[in-house]
């Protein structure tokens, strides 16, 4: 392992430099690409900057000649380093020509100018432009491009980068050349090329007077029929932009490229995103309702980055939630406005947040919304910086109501074009909701997921209701000491009729039937007067504040909420708390050899949703759907004791099979209710039906008998649409081996005409909690359909199998701890940034029990002692391990 450098936000400095303009020229060829570089330098005017040194970055580049001002450098002139080039004796302003080689062919990590199908594309994102030249790789400096390509004609037809385009010329030989001209200045990292054999569809759409633009998605001639729902979204996003924030875009032509190798979901480049095939792809045949919804969401994202992201960019990368998490919330209200439900996308994105980013922030790789140290970036393209970046957005959107959106104007319309910091965000926002927002600034400086402690009560002969709120935020690595921040607390007080109970202070005359309470210290306790009995608080209503909560609430206290509390969210949150608490219960019967009981309260409630008709189809769903054997996990780990695989694994089994058995004739009511014979819709009614059918459908086969198993079979053979066939698949993949293997079988056949279902053919084997799944996913790894350098492959078969198989990949003998060890190494050597994603599978060991805690360390070990392991898999190793990085 080569020393390593840690870059700290303190140590952040602008450049002595800055450049104005750079002309690419990228003449791509079979065995290599040449790329020569005109760069326009200007030292900043400031009477201090005295730097006659420029060091611009450069990585896997073979350096052909470089010139100033059309005089060749000598050696003497310039000095190669590990990091980059240094041109010596810079005046006031040069013009600099560089010429570098490159072999995309053999770019494995996916990073810089690649090859993936024939089609040449890049990833500049967040430290790859260096890899095609040499350059102030750096968000801060932002200039404009122009770029000319040529390529031979036959085998690369299409031609794109940045911008409009310019020019388009033949030349000799069958080669072509265009040229395309980005006149906004923008940061290198939204650099992008592609060149291959693409075909495309085209819409127009107008959100200017008078200003046509030109809308593309390109994709290889098998896949471009099933862009149309994708141009679709695009439509509605932009639409939306506009009737929301009121933005345009800006260029003549906006172009999506669907890309098969990329490790992303998407890249948001200016005018020319290139996403990841999966993000675009999709007709009834292939796609399932979810992968729709991820369209939707992540063509808005990409377009929403037009703003937050592009035209107001970032300082430097410690700033990254500043266009990730503030474009993630953007994408979650424009899918809540599309959404026929916005409680059950509320409730989606809440799930998210606490299944992934939680662990995050109760884990070794913890680290605040913006960081203050990396070693390697791609490693904080986290949940922490996207999903509690938006949720922190969205506290400010509670505190803030209709001024965030005028805040949001100020916004733009003072950064356009500029790159920023947190501060500068807040502080418009602060002169918007005429609010201070110094405390509110922790939630991005302070790593850590706060816990707020409720205590209650009622003083009868006063008629007053105290409630006390005290808040604790663990310490995590690097920070043991936390301060108290500001916490967002939307209440309500609920009578024993389920009616809200006016809310007043003693200084007040105005009452509400709910407020936004302000916690900004470490305890405080608020006094309502007027509170005529002893209410049931509904507190943290809509997930206002990104924190964990404790409440001393009985079991009929949650029992009531479930049933009266006129916020939705909480409802289904009290039914979530039911279940857990239940599922510990039983887990710990379990480990105490006591017969498992599911408790009657649970079964009757249980009954009255499933009987109900006022109950939202959707809704219905997740109020019983059983908490995962993951998020049990972390629960019992909250709960100070060790996570047991295997005891979470029987004892959720069980729940699921006596809900079942008490209620099969419900479930089948609901299978047949609700089994569609229209030809496939994505519309929200036939997506909710589908939900309901399917969920039917999975508690009815958990029984077993052959009557569920052929119905389930019969369901994943004839549906015409994939959300039917591949939700049947899922489910057998957890009953029976012989009935699973046959409908794998068939689901082959079917990846054969559609090659894209490769992905979901791998990774519903690797999540079956089926007797040998371990030896499956084996032989899976040299199957002739699976391909180590493809991200989404790695992703379908070994990441779902780490990250979604608890039961079998935290088996007792360790074997599978050693075979993520071994596949960790391999794919380290070609892909580190996808390495370093599969290793975080180990982040938790320390919560469970000693013997898979010494077997998961056993590995990490070996890992971190490679003596050529990547920097992305050494930083998250080595921290997992706590290591201390600033001793090596």
């Amino acid at each position: 392992m080569k020393s390593i450098k840690i870059k700290y936000l303190k140590d952040y400095r602008p450049s002595s430099f800055d450049i104005s303009h750079i002309e690419l020229f990228l003449d791509l060829y079979d065995t290599h690409t040449n790329v020569r570089a005109i760069i326009k330098v200007n030292r900043v005017k400031d009477l201090n900057n005295n730097q006659k040194e420029l060091f611009l970055h450069g990585s896997d580049l073979d350096l052909v000649s470089i010139a100033m001002n059309d005089s060749l450098l000598q050696p003497g002139d310039y000095e190669l380093t590990p990091e980059g080039l240094i041109v010596k004796n810079v005046g006031m302003s040069c013009i600099l020509t560089i010429e570098t080689r490159l072999n995309p062919h053999e770019n494995t990590s996916l990073s810089g100018l690649y090859v993936s199908n024939d089609i040449f594309c890049t990833q500049c994102e967040a430290e790859g432009f260096r890899k095609i030249t040499y350059f102030l790789d750096r968000p801060d400096v932002m200039c404009s491009y122009t770029c000319t390509i040529s390529a031979e004609q036959e085998k690369y037809p299409v031609l794109l980068s940045n911008g409009n385009l310019i020019q388009s010329e033949q030349l000799d030989n069958g080669r072509h050349r265009v040229t395309w001209d980005d006149p906004f200045p923008k940061p290198s990292y939204l650099f992008a090329l592609v060149a291959g054999k693409l075909e495309y569809i085209e819409d127009k759409i107008m959100t200017q007077p008078d200003k046509p633009i030109v809308l593309r998605i390109y994709a290889e001639k098998e896949n471009v029929g099933r862009c149309k729902f994708a141009m679709k979204s695009l439509m509605k996003a932009m639409r939306w932009d506009k009737f929301r924030f009121n933005l345009d875009y800006d260029l003549d032509t906006y172009i999506i490229v669907a890309i098969n190798d990329f490790n992303m979901g998407a890249m948001e480049n200016k005018g020319l995103n290139i996403f990841n095939t999966k993000s675009i792809i999709a007709d009834p045949k292939t796609a399932t309702d979810g992968d729709y919804v991820t369209i939707e969401r992540v063509v808005a994202h990409e377009y929403f980055h037009n703003w937050t992201g592009n035209r107001v960019t970032l300082k430097n990368w410690f700033q990254l939630c500043l266009k990730e998490g503030l474009t993630v919330f953007r994408d979650q209200l424009f899918s809540e406005d599309r959404a026929s439900s916005k409680l059950i996308k509320r409730i989606q994105d809440v799930q998210a947040l606490r299944l992934r980013q939680f662990p995050e922030d109760d884990g070794p790789n913890a680290h605040p919304v913006r960081p203050d140290q990396y070693i390697e970036m791609n490693n904080f393209y986290t949940r922490t910086v996207y999903d509690k970046g938006a949720a922190v957005i969205r506290m400010l959107y509670t505190m803030l109501g209709d001024n965030f959106f005028k805040g949001m104007k100020k916004y733009f319309d003072l950064y356009d074009g500029k790159a920023i910091t947190v501060e500068d965000f807040l502080s418009v926002m602060e002169d918007a909701g005429e609010i201070n927002l110094d405390q509110f600034k922790l939630w991005y400086t302070q790593a850590g997921t706060p816990k707020v402690i409720v205590d209650r009560k009622y003083l009868a002969h006063q008629n007053i209701y105290q409630l006390t709120f005290k808040q604790v935020c663990p310490p995590t690595p690097g920070q043991t000491d936390k301060q108290a921040m500001l916490i967002p607390i939307d209440m309500a007080l609920l009578d024993s009729k389920g009616k809200h109970i006016p809310l007043q202070f003693s200084n007040e005359s105005e009452t509400f039937n709910n407020r936004i309470l302000k916690l900004t210290e470490t305890e405080k306790t608020f006094e309502f007067i007027n509170v005529p009995e002893e209410p049931v608080p509904s507190l943290f209503r809509n997930f206002s504040a990104c924190v964990k909560v404790s409440v001393d609430y009985s079991f009929d206290e949650r029992l009531f909420l479930m049933t009266y509390d006129s916020d939705d969210f909480n409802r289904w949150e009290q039914s979530r708390q039911i279940f857990l608490e239940s599922l510990y219960k039983m887990v710990q019967d379990y480990q105490n050899n006591v017969s498992m009981k599911v408790p009657k309260e649970i079964l009757e409630t249980l009954k009255l949703i499933l009987k109900s008709d006022s109950v939202d189809k959707a809704l219905v769903t997740k109020l019983i759907s059983i908490p995962s054997d993951i998020e049990i996990g972390h629960f019992c780990a909250a709960k100070s004791t060790f996570i047991d695989p295997e005891a979470i694994f029987f004892v959720r089994k069980h729940m699921k099979e006596t809900i079942a058995k008490n209620f099969s004739d419900v479930f089948m009511a609901l299978y047949d209710e609700n089994n569609l014979q229209n030809e496939y819709r994505f519309k929200p009614s036939d997506v909710a039906s589908r939900r309901v059918k399917n969920m039917a459908l999975n508690f009815l086969v958990t029984l077993k008998t052959s009557d569920m198993l052929s119905l389930a079979f019969k369901q994943f053979k004839n549906a015409d649409n994939m959300s039917d066939s591949f939700a049947a698949l899922r489910i057998l993949s957890h009953a029976d081996i012989e009935t699973f293997q046959e409908a794998c079988k068939l689901f082959f056949f079917r990846c054969r005409k559609n090659p894209l279902l490769f992905n979901k053919w791998f990774s519903v084997q690797a999540m079956s909690s089926l007797n040998n799944t371990l030896i499956r996913v084996k032989k899976l790894f040299n199957h002739r359909a699976f391909k180590i350098k493809n991200p989404n492959r790695v992703r379908a078969l070994l990441g779902s199998f780490v990250n979604k198989n608890h039961y079998h990949f935290h088996t007792a003998s360790g074997e599978a701890y050693e075979f993520l060890g071994d596949k960790v190494l391999l794919i380290d050597k070609l892909n580190p940034q996808i390495a370093s994603r599969m290793v975080s599978a180990f982040n938790h060991w320390k919560k469970y029990d000693e013997g898979r805690q010494q077997i998961m360390k056993n590995q990490l070990t070996r890992i971190l002692n490679e003596p050529n392991i990547s920097k992305n898999v050494y930083e998250i190793v080595s921290k997992t391990l706590d290591f201390d990085l600033t001793k090596s």
